[in-house]
């Protein structure tokens, strides 16, 4: 008797540990579809793209361009809501001397395909390449992350070793407490309370330097 009860919760358990993984995205990530506001609404000009994944899928991309900008940031946004939820943010950072570059993930705003962890990484590897082809050789690019997207600029910055460009900067710029070791890339992760900050249009100081 004692065994068959055993067996039984075995089973129970292996049940809900596949129903759970089968069923992860739902209860991490919370995507939200269609396009309300975009940088426009703000006066602020970008355009549009259609960014392809390593596994077919489409993604929308917004760039925020700046005439002479300090860097290229490359902001990946957090598990909830589109692109149009972190337009304030966009822009926030659009005019304090960057150009943007920002994907919805796969299942988000008016990409195609459904959020999983490992889409998410491909999502991020295209944005990379995007961002890559856009950036002149003397401007950095500084991947910035919020919520899940802290997850994501580090794969980026980590996934940039390859691709690294000599005489960029190469440390990490952290507003938040977060390992960057191993990291070669530019990372900016911005807990909740920074991210509020952005919204009201003015950026957090941080102390940063830049290592060869």
């Amino acid at each position: 008797m004692a065994i068959k009860l055993i067996i039984g919760l075995i089973v129970a358990v292996v049940a809900l540990a596949v129903m759970y993984r089968a069923n992860e995205p739902g209860f991490a990530l919370f995507p939200a579809a269609g396009e309300s506001t975009t940088p426009a609404a703000f006066g602020v000009p970008f355009d549009a793209s259609t960014i392809q994944t390593s596994d077919g899928e489409r993604l929308r991309g917004w760039a925020l361009p700046h005439p002479r900008p300090r860097a290229l940031v490359v902001y990946f946004h957090g598990n909830g809501g589109n692109l149009s939820v972190w337009t304030p943010i966009l822009v926030g950072v659009q005019r304090h001397g960057y150009a943007v570059r920002a994907i919805d993930y796969r299942g988000y705003g008016a990409s195609t395909g459904q959020p999983s962890e490992r889409g998410l990484y491909r999502d991020v590897d295209a944005a990379i390449e995007w961002a890559r082809t856009a950036a002149p050789r003397d401007v950095p690019i500084v991947y910035w992350g919020r919520s899940l997207g802290t997850a994501m600029a580090a794969y980026a910055a980590a996934a940039g070793r390859t691709g690294a460009r000599s005489g960029l900067p190469r440390r990490t710029i952290a507003l938040s407490r977060f390992s960057a070791a191993g990291v070669p890339q530019p990372v900016l992760v911005v807990p909740f309370s920074h991210g509020a900050v952005c919204e009201r249009g003015t950026l957090p100081r941080a102390r940063h330097s830049w290592g060869p």
